[in-house]
């Protein structure tokens, strides 16, 4: 009875699941320091700092310094300085400094200064000073994927910029107004 929240939530504490265990579709789970968090498919898994989160499909997951968070299909990862973030296919994933981004097809990876960018197939990347950024794509030539990958600083790549992959090399993503 009550919202889907106050349900899911009266499950998980009655069936006595561990607090960084969530297997519940529809759940959230959320951890303090140095703690783990896991939710089902739509769900949402946030943690503090030096933990990590999971989330299901369509999810989103967060994760504090040093963190590590992981979204599944078409979800979205977040996560802060020195963290390692995943995203699924059509995902989005962002990490701070030192930080590596990777998203799946047609995602969009962002890193701080120092990081590194990856992002599948028709994806964008984008990376601050001093990072890396690489995206495959489909050479016909060969008949075979293959991967261009950039330094920021180098060959004209710009920190904060966005890129994606045209004719074998990156080109400046146009912001719409």
């Amino acid at each position: 009875v009550g919202d889907q929240g106050s349900a899911t939530s009266y499950i998980h504490t009655h069936l006595g699941y561990p607090s960084n265990f969530n297997p519940i579709v529809g759940g959230t789970a959320t951890d303090g320091k140095h703690g783990k968090a896991m939710a089902g498919n739509y769900g949402t898994a946030t943690v503090d700092d030096f933990g990590q989160a999971t989330a299901g499909d369509y999810g989103q997951a967060t994760a504090g310094d040093f963190g590590q968070a992981t979204a599944g299909r078409s979800g979205l990862a977040t996560a802060r300085n020195h963290s390692q973030v995943m995203a699924g296919t059509f995902g989005i994933a962002t990490a701070g400094d030192y930080g590596t981004a990777v998203s799946g097809e047609y995602g969009r990876s962002t890193t701080g200064r120092g990081g590194r960018s990856e992002s599948g197939q028709s994806g964008v990347v984008q990376a601050g000073e001093l990072g890396s950024i690489s995206l495959p794509f489909w050479d016909a030539n060969v008949d075979r994927y293959r991967v261009i990958v950039g330094y920021i600083g180098e060959g004209g790549l710009e920190p904060d910029v966005a890129y994606k992959c045209e004719n074998f090399k990156f080109v400046k993503v146009c912001a719409t107004k």
